[in-house]
């Protein structure tokens, strides 16, 4: 996957990269750098995990118009997590403390930050996978095994990130020291 830090601080203009060397404001812009970054890599998170809720309710629509409707609504609980998990990444706060608040987002924590985002982005993109590979199979699926094993996987996928947003929160509200 690609670095967005690395390609953000690449991308600066000419006037971006003169005032780089003003003090005050040095610090400043890479901390900016470092919020945008992570503001692209939760921008990709959303697509791959609202991909997948697309995913999901045509293989529920398919299930249904195959007359396997106990399959189709065991979906339900799959498709409002991902939904709700998408928006929640969709509206996360970048990591902006302002001067006077309490707790200090610092950049080390922009950093740890968005190596929690790398390890979401990493799940989405195995979620998309495994939604799309669903959707293939879904007019094939005969057996309650067949289906119970690739929702489970998806919603396993889900649990993992809820797990990873709860770090997120934890590191941004001053919760403690969190590990990626």
């Amino acid at each position: 996957m690609e670095d967005y830090r690395v390609k953000v601080k690449t991308q600066k203009s000419t006037l971006e990269k003169i005032m780089g060397h003003i003090p005050l404001y040095h610090g400043y812009k890479e901390k900016e750098l470092r919020r945008e970054s992570d503001k692209i890599l939760r921008n990709y998170i959303f697509q791959n995990l609202s991909e997948s809720t697309q995913n999901l309710k045509k293989t529920q629509s398919k299930l249904v118009s195959s007359d396997k409707i106990p399959f189709a609504k065991s979906l339900d609980q799959s498709i409002t997590k991902c939904d709700t998990i998408s928006q929640r990444i969709n509206h996360a706060e970048s990591g902006y403390s302002g001067f006077w608040d309490a707790v200090k987002i610092k950049e080390n924590d922009l950093d740890k930050l968005y190596e929690l985002d790398e390890g979401i982005a990493e799940v989405s993109l195995s979620t998309k996978e495994s939604t799309n590979e669903f959707l293939k199979i879904s007019n094939n699926i005969q057996t309650e095994d067949i289906f119970n094993s690739t929702n489970n996987e998806i919603s396993y996928n889900l649990e993992r990130i809820e797990d990873q947003l709860s770090k997120r929160y934890s590191l941004l509200h001053g919760y403690g020291e969190m590990n990626a």
